[in-house]
């Protein structure tokens, strides 16, 4: 509670990742260079920042359907911008809603093809796996709830009509 992440954006498709730390009204930025960065995701222990990351942008808010997952250790990042490190490079994925499960573990949608399906990460091992597809829903966006050990996910039918798994 004592920190809050936001993007600060630059240009059309360029921003950067910011901290504000809430008890001395003081911020700093976290990357060390500009980019298009998804929200960020605090891993459950505080240490860690994991968020997608375009790979390519153009000036007409046309990015490339490509959006790897990065992390930057934010302990290092409050003494001076990190350059991400990259968690998995998005080859033939398009990447968001990020949310950690544990601090070596984390969820996030796959939208690639508009085939959604939601998919886990071990940072240990680099092992991807499915843990949620339906061919008739496409996930947008996810919650963790670390103390229920749920995750909720927000799904589109192809009508646009919303619904929620647990």
């Amino acid at each position: 509670g004592r920190y809050i992440v936001f993007n600060r954006y630059i240009d059309v498709c360029e921003n950067e990742l910011w901290a504000k730390d809430l008890l001395e009204n003081r911020e700093f930025k976290l990357v060390e260079r500009a980019g298009f960065y998804g929200g960020a995701a605090w891993s459950p222990d505080g240490n860690q920042l994991a968020f997608s990351n375009v790979s390519g942008c153009s000036g007409q808010q046309q990015t490339s359907r490509c959006r790897n997952i990065s992390a930057v250790s934010f302990l290092l990042a409050k003494t001076r911008p990190q350059i991400p490190r990259e968690l998995l490079a998005c080859e033939q994925g398009n990447y968001g809603a990020i949310n950690w499960l544990t601090n070596e573990k984390i969820a996030f949608v796959d939208s690639y093809a508009r085939q959604g399906k939601v998919k886990s990460l071990s940072i240990d091992s680099g092992l991807v796996s499915v843990l949620y597809a339906d061919k008739a829903y496409i996930p947008r966006a996810m919650s963790y709830s670390l103390r229920n050990k749920k995750l909720v996910i927000t799904l589109h039918d192809r009508m646009q009509n919303t619904s929620l798994v647990f």
